[in-house]
């Protein structure tokens, strides 16, 4: 991929305090999000060395990216990608979960992946920024549908299907037909609990349910996002996958307001 070559498919910028908000336009840019996210995908998640790598891969060319900067010293704070089906055939999704009865339609597509915020600023004013600088760019776009995975840091199949019963108790899960996990990313393990267990959840499982969702995935459930299908196990990051889905002309009407209106309303 050559980075000079990079085109941002839609632009937007705006300043909220200290912080500036945008597509990011250069090369420059570019390499400071694949840096980010090596540190957090690859040595926080991984376990590799902090070696100032960059991640990037097949889908980033085809993608917009957002960035969070510190305005004074243009420290990247937070990135995330947004690939829209007006620019791109595949969305990384379709390597977990078969998405394919999600994309037969007309609607205006928005997939949101590598969502990473430093470690230094995962709770407060900066996810809340990051959702008001996704919720301009569905705007500008006039996109209908967003999603993408919403990972959790655990293997444990146990833990998995505590999560999954959580949501489903707390009505964030809503199947649809032909979407799961792809062969690579079942678990059999979780799959023989999904078939032999009690999908109630006691007070002390609903707690430990919400201590494992991170403070990122906990605000996909926040704004409205629900999920179709079983979550995907991926081995590589250690991790599993939560396909999460927000249809934008069903939000709640309190939510959209919040998510679409000034900054200050929008307390996830």
């Amino acid at each position: 991929m050559d980075l000079a070559l990079f085109k941002r498919k839609f632009n937007f910028e705006m300043q909220h305090g200290r912080y500036l908000l945008k597509t990011l336009e250069n090369a420059e840019e570019l390499k400071a999000a694949f840096r980010l996210r090596y540190k957090v995908f690859q040595v926080e998640m991984i376990g590799l060395e902090d070696n100032d790598f960059e991640d990037h891969d097949a889908y980033d060319f085809d993608a917009d990216h957002l960035g969070i900067f510190d305005a004074k010293s243009g420290f990247l704070i937070a990135t995330c990608r947004l690939n829209h089906s007006d620019f791109c055939k595949s969305f990384y999704s379709e390597q977990e979960f078969t998405i394919q009865p999600m994309l037969e339609n007309n609607l205006r597509k928005l997939e949101l992946g590598r969502v990473c915020v430093h470690n230094d600023y995962r709770k407060g004013i900066i996810i809340i920024l990051l959702w008001r600088a996704i919720a301009k760019y569905i705007e500008i776009s006039k996109s209908d549908i967003l999603f993408g995975c919403g990972s959790v840091s655990t293997e444990d199949p146990e833990k998995a299907y505590l999560l999954y019963r959580y949501l489903l108790e707390n009505n964030k899960i809503r199947p649809q037909a032909g979407v799961e996990p792809t062969e690579k990313y079942k678990s059999p393990d979780f799959e023989r609990l999904h078939l032999s267990s009690d999908l109630s959840v006691s007070a002390s499982e609903a707690k430990e349910a919400e201590a494992l969702l991170p403070p990122l995935c906990r605000s996909y459930f926040d704004i409205g996002c629900f999920v179709p299908t079983k979550p995907a196990f991926d081995a590589d990051f250690k991790c599993i996958d939560f396909l999460t889905v927000l249809n934008i002309p069903e939000l709640d009407p309190q939510i959209k307001k919040k998510l679409f209106g000034d900054v200050g309303a929008l307390a996830l």
